[in-house]
């Protein structure tokens, strides 16, 4: 008979096998895997065919069950806030376990009994391969080896934010460590660079920190508010105009809240939600790395979009004639404009209840006289920037800032200057 362990005690059974003629000593049973030998021997008066009465010997066999191996997880992140891991090992039988990192400079590891302990290396960043195995023993064959992936992820060692790439920046923005990294008003320059509405731009410009968290509660948490932009890292602000700047333009290319030919035409009506300058010029609503063709969204570059986080704005997004409460709500948004209040810090044209929601920004409240902003190919002359709060109690009208740095306010259909904001 062939028999395999499976725990339980294993009988062979004989063929020509007469207890009346022989008698049987040795391992006529057994149940852990491995060979046995059981002995016969002729009683009186009988005799083997070969004319021999001494005892002739056999040799059986319980073959090794297949072995098993289970983990109870096969990946591992690693982070500021799980600095190791454990992944119990369930194996059948008694066979040594044993557990190798391919890469020791990210993770180590160590076994307690049939726990493996995965432990970070100096907080590195990186990822490594830990191989499980385990040894036959008596009863089980060897299993198949098995793998647990371990990704570390640590935040960079701290640097000034223009020597930092915008992947270390979402690191440290993801771990909540921006504000002890960097400062209000920081700047990293960036490449505008595409067709943004009928306005061709390619211009290194620079990304200004305005705050850390800002509004976390309404607005969402671990995030970093970025304006664009700066000419230089203590520069002048600028913002981007097109050729049509301070006039009408019913372009749909065209730097407006929304396009018209003339103040008749222009309005307000959806706020910002529902304006051309959100929907089609910013692009505010695309996926950062799915930018639709025109958009400033679409001119930024890719490593950027491709960190950038959502946020949660609140706005008048009722505009005409509305001033309630229940014109402000919500939007999310990739690329947006700031408010009168986040910029000004008081409401002077904007819905009495839109500060209800919002904040001013600190870079702002510290520097009270850096809102003067220049145009984008003429950065000695001032502009009138644009912002997303509607006028309210007016059907045509959107809040800007004026060239003084002053609350003011313009029709929907003239082109402003656009400086738009962004999280990561």
């Amino acid at each position: 008979s062939k028999f395999t362990y499976d725990g339980n005690q294993k009988t062979p059974v004989w063929t020509g096998y007469d207890s009346s003629k022989m008698t049987m000593s040795g391992n006529s049973t057994g149940t852990n895997a491995g060979n046995y030998t059981v002995s016969f021997t002729p009683t009186a008066n009988y005799k083997w065919t070969d004319g021999t009465t001494t005892a002739k010997s056999i040799t059986w066999n319980i073959a090794k069950a297949a072995g098993s191996l289970s983990l109870s997880k096969t990946s591992v992140v690693l982070n500021t806030n799980k600095l190791s891991d454990t992944v119990t090992v369930t194996r059948s039988g008694t066979g040594a376990i044993s557990a190798t990192s391919s890469n020791t400079n990210i993770a180590t590891v160590s076994l307690n009994g049939n726990v493996v302990t995965i432990n970070s290396v100096n907080k590195a960043s990186g990822t490594a391969t830990i191989t499980i195995k385990v040894a036959a023993d008596t009863n089980y064959n060897a299993p198949t080896d098995k793998t647990i992936s371990v990704s570390a992820e640590f935040v960079p060692a701290k640097a000034a934010l223009k020597n930092m790439s915008w992947a270390d920046i979402r690191k440290v923005s993801d771990a909540g460590l921006a504000d002890d990294y960097w400062a209000v008003g920081d700047a990293k320059q960036i490449k505008v660079n595409g067709t943004v509405g009928s306005t061709a731009i390619n211009m290194d410009v620079w990304a200004f920190i305005l705050g850390f968290d800002h509004n976390s509660a309404k607005e969402g948490s671990n995030r970093i508010h970025f304006q664009i932009g700066k000419v230089s890292e203590s520069g002048n602000q600028i913002c981007f105009v097109d050729s049509t700047y301070g006039s009408y333009n019913a372009n749909n290319g065209s730097f407006t809240m929304n396009p018209a030919a003339n103040s008749s035409g222009s309005k307000n009506a959806g706020g910002w939600k529902d304006s051309h300058m959100r929907k089609t010029l910013l692009g505010s609503e695309n996926n950062p790395t799915s930018p639709t063709a025109g958009t400033f969204m679409n001119a930024l570059p890719s490593d950027l979009r491709a960190v950038m986080k959502s946020v949660t704005k609140y706005s008048d997004n009722t505009g005409g004639t509305t001033n309630a409460a229940s014109a402000i709500t919500a939007t999310t948004d990739y690329l947006f404009l700031l408010s009168e209040f986040e910029v000004q810090g008081a409401r002077t044209y904007a819905s009495q209840y839109e500060q209800n929601s919002q904040l001013q920004y600190d870079f702002y409240k510290n520097n009270p006289n850096q809102k003067v902003r220049y145009k984008h190919n003429a950065t000695t002359t001032t502009a009138r920037w644009w912002l997303r709060s509607v006028y309210a109690g007016y059907t045509y009208y959107f809040c800007r800032v004026n060239t003084g740095g002053s609350a003011s306010n313009s029709s929907s259909g003239l082109s402003r200057g656009v400086a738009p904001a962004f999280c990561v």
